[in-house]
């Protein structure tokens, strides 16, 4: 029985680190995207683009550098500390370490990072949308008509990808 408990965990520690290590990775895409305004070579952005980012980059340049600002402004606004980052962080370390593994104290700490993550996503979604409330109604209907071929490229890239 004692085998069985331990096959059983031998596959969750990897799959939760794995997990941690996504949910990390996508926040500092973002942020990356806010602090530093994503790649600074148009060519090279439009040939191999964000796939995720079309909103953005159907945005003009001058919108592009606008959104980031605000971006960042909205970043500065609500961060939250970095103690408070990194206790996340030295939490996860400690699930990790300990002995017995606790799945549950693990999981806690990655629903916190989750859900502060999830707040940043929501703050960039409301910068987003104080953006395009603010466009007249000719920048929107531009601005719509660039995200559509952005959505038609990003369609065409996912259709080639499916071929492969």
């Amino acid at each position: 029985m004692a085998d069985i408990e331990t096959g059983k965990r031998r596959w969750l520690r990897p799959l939760l680190i794995a997990s941690l290590a996504l949910n990390l990775a996508f926040v500092g895409a973002i942020a990356g995207f806010a602090l530093i305004g994503g790649r600074h070579d148009k060519d090279e952005r439009a040939a191999r683009g964000a796939e995720g980012m079309p909103y953005i980059r159907a945005l003009s340049d001058e919108g592009q550098r606008k959104m980031r600002d605000a971006l960042r402004r909205d970043f500065r606004d609500h961060r939250e500390s970095r103690g408070q980052v990194t206790e996340g962080y030295r939490a996860a370390l400690e699930a990790l370490r300990a002995e017995p593994f606790d799945r549950a104290a693990l999981m806690d700490v990655l629903k916190q990072q989750s859900a502060r993550a999830r707040e940043r996503f929501l703050g960039g979604q409301r910068v987003m949308i104080d953006f395009v409330a603010n466009m007249t109604p000719d920048e929107r209907a531009a601005y719509a008509d660039r995200l559509s071929e952005q959505i038609d490229q990003l369609e065409k890239r996912w259709r080639s990808l499916d071929r492969d």
